[in-house]
């Protein structure tokens, strides 16, 4: 992501309303910034950082092609891993992703409190909307509860 571009974009296609920024064509609120961390390269992210500080947005790194890469904050002056600039992240452990696992996987990292409310652990299997989550088990409507494996209910190690 280019700042200067993601700064052109904020400034001349987006305006404040009644204290939200919304975009002008759409109408539509601007949340959040998602820089994309590519083979192993992070985006600038001291100008994104401070563009995500005066617009009040959501930052949130895609770091699925950075696992272990690191940035150097000339603001903080300290290097930082991908993952853990600011409000969250996304990784990938997709087999042609830079960490493969043995079948599709990811994982969210966040240092906010509030943002591991909506996030936990998802088990999706073979049945289209066949969706199970962890931590406060959601199963689909309909679904018969002695058909779920008690491995589909149990929170993956350190998430307890």
């Amino acid at each position: 992501m280019d700042p200067t571009q993601l700064k052109n974009f904020l400034e001349t296609k987006c305006e404040p309303r009644n204290g939200v920024l919304v975009h002008r064509q759409s109408g539509k609120p601007v949340k959040a910034v998602i820089p994309v961390h590519l083979y192993g390269q992070m985006a600038d992210m001291d100008p994104i950082c401070a563009l995500v500080e005066q617009y009040n947005l959501i930052l949130i790194e895609d770091a699925c092609q950075a696992h272990g890469a690191e940035y150097f904050s000339r603001k903080d002056n300290r290097w930082k891993k991908a993952g853990s600039i600011r409000h969250a992240a996304a990784f990938s452990f997709y087999p042609g992703k830079n960490l493969g696992a043995c079948g599709e996987a990811g994982a969210i990292t966040t240092n906010d409190p509030k943002s591991t409310g909506n996030a936990g652990c998802c088990a999706i299997t073979d049945r289209p909307r066949n969706i199970t989550r962890c931590r406060g088990l959601q199963r689909p409507a309909g679904r018969d509860a002695s058909r779920v494996s008690e491995r589909e209910t149990e929170a993956p190690r350190g998430m307890e």
